[in-house]
């Protein structure tokens, strides 16, 4: 059996419809999947695109799923490495939470985030957690506008996500907050908590 690999599609954007987009690239229009930040982060309708693809081969179907940055498509390729995770499952994941939260969800061992998306169950967001622990890693650039840290660099950061914690909020929500408050891993913990708790109403 040939190997058939298709990179990436570059062309103009010919179509966005719900779930999918069209792509005319040298007379042929590629019909992709994406999912819906993708979507809203799309040029207009003949503008040229460029996006990153995986072709999903099964018995009866062939179908394409494509990505704006290399790292969502990783993160679509761990996601249907999982047994009973399929793209379909994966793209459900991905259209709920963005690729930062769900390395929050799993490095916190967060089912309930998890299993917010349709079709994803506790015992398959569970699977998720185990399997993506050591695969999904914080990279230490800026993603969807948010500061992105190591959070065992910091002791304060930690410490202000227990107490969000404590005081009842999810870790995944906690470290969401976090994120959003400006210089957080210079903050002491008090200072951080503070800063927390009003993005949090913001």
């Amino acid at each position: 059996m040939v190997k058939i690999m298709i990179a990436y599609v570059k062309g103009i954007l010919a179509e966005k419809g719900e779930g999918y987009v069209v792509v005319e690239a040298s007379g042929v229009g590629f019909e992709i999947k994406v999912n819906n930040d993708t979507i809203t982060r799309l040029p207009a309708e003949g503008r040229e695109v460029k996006l990153l693809t995986h072709l999903q081969i099964s018995e009866n179907d062939r179908v394409l799923y494509g990505f704006l940055t290399s790292k969502e498509k990783e993160t679509f390729r761990h996601l249907i490495s999982v047994s009973s995770v399929g793209p379909k499952n994966a793209l459900s994941i991905m259209n709920t939470m963005n690729l930062m939260e769900l390395t929050d969800a799993v490095m916190a061992n967060d089912v309930k985030s998890i299993s917010k998306a349709p079709g994803i169950g506790s015992k398959i967001a569970q699977r998720i957690i185990i399997e993506l622990k050591d695969k999904l890693e914080y990279t230490g650039e800026m993603l969807f506008g948010e500061t992105v840290f190591n959070e065992s660099e910091t002791d304060s950061v930690s410490e202000a996500a227990e107490a969000l914690e404590a005081l009842g909020f999810a870790r995944t929500d906690a470290l969401k907050a976090i994120r959003k408050v400006n210089g957080a891993d210079k903050m002491d913990t008090e200072e951080l908590l503070k800063a927390a708790l009003k993005a949090m109403k913001s």
